[in-house]
């Protein structure tokens, strides 16, 4: 059921929304969020995936979704808060581009540490 309501494909692979009809985002025209707007596809809950699939003992789906959660970081290799997943706005948004609300999301750091440990050390982050 969670899949169905809140995943999307991208070119990088899956990521899904907070919850259906998330309205904090930008607008479907691009307009920024200004109280209102469409919640995008957050790149944080991918990572979030990968640690439940690990803990479920799907090693390889995990390593898939976190290539997919590395995928979406910028050059820096800092991730933004939401995604663009709508249809590209050339002057504005690209598809699967950070999206305005959160570039870099910083609070996404030290969560995105605790979602690549695991795989590092062979303990669960909790």
């Amino acid at each position: 059921m969670i899949d169905t309501l809140l995943k999307i494909e991208t070119a990088y692979g899956p990521a899904w929304h907070r919850y259906n009809d998330d309205g904090y985002g930008e607008h479907d025209d691009g307009r920024p969020f200004d109280g209102i707007g469409v919640g995008r596809a957050w790149p944080l809950l991918t990572g979030e995936r990968a640690h439940f699939e690990l803990a479920a003992g799907r090693r390889e789906e995990a390593l898939r979704l976190l290539h997919t959660l590395e995928a979406f970081a910028n050059g820096g290799g800092l991730l933004p808060e939401q995604i663009w997943d709508t249809s590209d706005i050339p002057e504005k948004r690209a598809l699967f581009s950070a999206s305005r609300p959160a570039r870099p999301c910083l609070w996404c750091g030290p969560r995105r540490i605790c979602q690549v440990a695991p795989f590092l050390t062979g303990r669960p982050c909790l």
